[in-house]
């Protein structure tokens, strides 16, 4: 979708019709933030904030985390793509973000389908790292890009 904001009006209609993430096991995979915030620092563990721009901007970022906005995620998982070179490394884990955690369960499911298995995704995004009292950065829009 064009506009990430439609992604939580997506999730429901996709799982009214059948679609689910329980289909591949995602529960499995589903991070809770509490646990997720005692990966930071963690070299076994690379943060992907899936996210646009101003969204980062806005809520701030995990500190460490690489961004790769969820519509660029397919290029990423070709391969030779950034996150299909990162996954490569058997002992780097994968811990996906988004706002409220829809998109990186879809982003776990379509690296999952690639192949791409030492992923996971924060549930209920980085709303639920900031409520759990995760570290915060806040970067300018320029800096931000990265």
């Amino acid at each position: 979708l064009p506009d990430p904001t439609k992604m939580d009006v997506a999730v429901p209609a996709n799982q009214a019709i059948g679609f689910s993430g329980d289909a591949l096991d995602i529960q499995e995979h589903t991070i809770p933030a509490d646990r997720a915030i005692e990966r930071v620092g963690n070299s076994e563990t690379l943060f992907i904030d899936l996210r646009e721009e101003s969204e980062r901007v806005r809520d701030g970022i995990i500190p460490g985390s690489v961004h790769t906005p969820y519509q660029h995620l397919r290029q990423n998982i070709e391969p030779g793509g950034m996150l299909e070179a990162i996954a490569a490394n058997p002992d780097q884990e994968l811990l996906l973000y988004c706002a409220y955690g829809e998109r990186s369960a879809l982003a776990y499911s379509e690296m999952h389908e690639a192949g791409l298995v030492n992923t996971c995704h924060l549930a209920g995004g980085i709303d639920a790292w900031i409520k759990a009292g995760g570290p915060v950065e806040h970067p300018t829009e320029r800096t931000a890009q990265g």
